[in-house]
């Protein structure tokens, strides 16, 4: 049995870390996980994880992707509350004034 050893000319920890995070990475560890009160990954399952390790260049850009895309997400994210904020003070400010003009017309 070999032990894993971490080589920075051949792996990319980055691109490892999306990989298990992917659908297809969180099957292979979810894939002998039993229905049992508390799941648990033993070292065996570990071992058996199926990883598909590209050439170092190639993990490199799909992490440098993945890193642009999650910052593309992250913005659009601040867009859309700031949007929402800007649409409920628009909405509160409208309500306001049609408040008024009814407060007016009664009066």
């Amino acid at each position: 049995m070999e032990l894993f050893t971490y080589e920075p000319t051949r792996l990319n920890l980055r691109y490892i870390n999306y990989f298990l995070l992917s659908k297809i990475g969180r099957n292979e560890i979810c894939k002998h996980i039993k229905a049992t009160a508390q799941p648990s990954l033993s070292m065996g399952t570990i071992r058996d994880i199926d990883l598909i390790i590209p050439p170092l260049l190639e993990q490199q850009v799909i992490a440098k992707r993945v890193d642009d895309l999650i910052d593309i997400i992250n913005k659009m994210e601040k867009q859309i509350n700031k949007r929402k904020e800007q649409a409920t003070h628009l909405m509160h400010s409208v309500l306001i004034e049609v408040f008024e003009v009814n407060k007016k017309l009664i009066q």
